[in-house]
């Protein structure tokens, strides 16, 4: 049988086969299990079904913090902390993959607020795998600064959520702003002292309406805080008291379009600067719903991409369950178009009872991945009216749990670092 490789294009769903000859000179083999996708850097092949390349490690639920913007604040399920044993096993049987390359420390609690952080830190770098850290640096003191240096951390990614301290403050709740900036003043003179690049400092910035006005202050803080990168991600509310920060009311339709049509027109444009009279303009064609282009860039994605499973990457808890994604790491409550939605957690198996290569070879995880690449969940992002998509159990499909249609992720508002 003929193998094909498919290439989308970013302006529709459309798809055209790509010779297998191309490939297999590029790959060897017969060409199958791959795919091509056209982006603004060229043709770039990714296997069908995306190795394990980065895990996000949850080695603790504790944190110093109550933020509003937190997953925490809609749980009532037990946290912990993961033992070092328990640490040093998730490296191993991690770094077993030829794919592998990054372990973040992560998930829903504050890295730091763990008593052996540094030496996780350690074991993972000498191990070869790329380190990273996101944290809210409000612990990042100076000699935990010159820990994370000794220990061989990669990357360091702080959670701020606003250029001023009252901004800042009233999200992060228990976080003084002027300290964190201290923090990270003294780590990036340590770098210079040292003279080495890493690690390598970013920010991650969750967008609401009472600080998203702040954005451009805290870029201009990159000379003096050492940051070279600022993640920006949607709200997602977990209260409804939050319900109404959310930028994206607009943007809740229109994931699943197609080629453009009298209905929903397709606009090609160049690209534009930012001047007054461009801004507003951009602003009236996306809230239309037409599907804006611009070269290098896709401001609606043509079909929703999970970039859990089409990039590779997976969650541990603190306990050593397993999830596809961070959203599905904890059973927690948020709010869609202000109405309230109860994730149920979903793990493909435990690290207490299986080897992480069994839990990813095993039979569900490989068809569940497969359902994701396929997008094969109702369309409830462009929906989102019947009392289905209260829960991720079902959907107006009838499928199995758990249910994805109505993801954020997938639809482009959401995006973890």
């Amino acid at each position: 049988m003929e193998a094909r490789i498919y290439a989308r294009a970013p302006s529709g769903p459309k798809q055209r086969p790509v010779p297998p000859d191309a490939v297999r000179k590029l790959l060897g083999g017969d060409g199958s299990g791959w795919i091509a996708e056209e982006s603004p850097q060229g043709i770039l092949l990714r296997p069908m079904d995306a190795p394990p390349r980065k895990l996000y490690c949850e080695v603790t639920t504790d944190c110093n913090l109550q933020c509003r913007t937190c997953m925490r604040q809609s749980w009532d399920e037990p946290g912990g902390t993961m033992g070092r044993e328990l640490f040093r096993r998730v490296v191993e049987e991690f770094r077993q993959f030829p794919s592998a390359e990054t372990i973040q420390f992560g998930g829903f609690g504050e890295p730091l607020c763990h008593p052996h952080l540094l030496e996780l830190v350690a074991d993972a770098a000498r191990a070869g795998l790329r380190t990273e850290l996101l944290t809210n640096a409000t612990q990042l003191t100076r000699s935990v600064a010159e820990g994370l240096l000794d220990a061989g951390l990669d990357t360091l990614i702080v959670s701020l959520d606003g250029a001023s301290p009252s901004t800042h403050e009233r999200v992060r709740r228990g976080s003084a702003l002027e300290q964190v900036y201290d923090n990270l003043r003294h780590l990036h003179v340590l770098r210079l002292t040292r003279g080495v690049a890493k690690p390598e400092i970013g920010i991650a910035f969750v967008a609401m309406k009472s600080n998203i006005s702040e954005l451009p202050q805290l870029r201009r803080q990159s000379f003096h805080l050492g940051f070279s990168f600022i993640i920006v991600t949607n709200f997602v509310p977990h209260t409804e008291e939050m319900a109404d920060e959310i930028l994206y009311d607009d943007w809740l339709a229109g994931a699943r379009q197609g080629p453009g049509s009298s209905i929903v027109p397709a606009i090609s444009l160049p690209r534009l600067g930012n001047h007054p009279e461009t801004v507003p303009t951009l602003v009236a064609l996306s809230r239309s719903g037409a599907q804006i282009e611009m070269p290098g860039t896709e401001l609606h994605r043509s079909a929703p991409y999970c970039r859990f499973v089409q990039e590779g990457r997976l969650a541990v808890r603190w306990d050593g369950a397993v999830a596809p994604c961070l959203p599905l790491l904890h059973s927690h409550t948020h709010y869609v178009r202000r109405m309230p939605k109860r994730v149920r957690a979903y793990s493909v198996g435990s690290l207490a009872t299986r080897s992480l290569r069994e839990i990813w070879s095993d039979s569900p995880y490989v068809a569940f991945r497969e359902r994701v690449r396929a997008f094969d969940f109702a369309p409830c992002v462009d929906c989102g009216s019947c009392e289905l998509r209260e829960t991720n159990e079902t959907d107006c499909c009838g499928d199995a749990f758990p249910r994805c249609g109505e993801c954020l992720w997938a639809a482009g508002l959401v995006q973890c670092p």
